[in-house]
């Protein structure tokens, strides 16, 4: 069994404990306290310009036109890789609920399947039997896509709901 002398140990104690006080002493004569004034902001710069090695954000709306009250439960859009026609993503679109995608920046077709009786209006690729497509060049920060359908009841003599 090992036994301690205290005598022993209460040297270094009282030395290390006067250390410490030395440090705190030292510590408010020079001023190490918190400053009295306040800081100055740091400016920030602009976040950088996205690349096309960077993400983009796409977004993706429908708006409707024709047939009093008309209004649809949803249009399918499909995102596809611009040459090879290789889909991304899908998303359900909503009249005045605009869809936010976060995407590779690139070059895309961005294709609907409008409802029954439903028509795009504007200039369709063709890159996709079946679907109306817009391409899409998203290489910038943000980019927005709005599909206008009309209401046509001559289409398939549907009455919108």
């Amino acid at each position: 069994m090992v036994t301690l002398d205290r005598r022993k140990l209460t040297a270094p104690l009282l030395a290390q404990a006067a250390a410490f006080v030395v440090v705190l002493v030292i510590g408010g004569v020079t001023g190490h306290e918190s400053p009295s004034h306040p800081t100055v902001p740091v400016a920030h710069t602009s976040p950088p310009r996205i690349t096309s090695a960077h993400s983009t954000k796409l977004t993706v709306q429908v708006s409707l036109h024709g047939g009093i009250g008309a209004t649809t439960p949803g249009v399918p859009v499909e995102i596809l890789k611009d040459h090879a026609l290789t889909p991304l993503m899908s998303a359900q679109l909503t009249e005045g609920t605009p869809t936010d995608l976060v995407m590779p920046a690139g070059d895309y077709q961005v294709c609907v399947n409008p409802p029954a009786g439903w028509m795009f209006t504007g200039h369709n690729t063709g890159a996709v039997p079946g679907l109306d497509c817009t391409m899409v060049d998203a290489r910038s920060p943000a980019q927005t896509v709005t599909f206008h359908l009309t209401f046509h009841s001559s289409n398939t003599g549907a009455v919108p709901t």
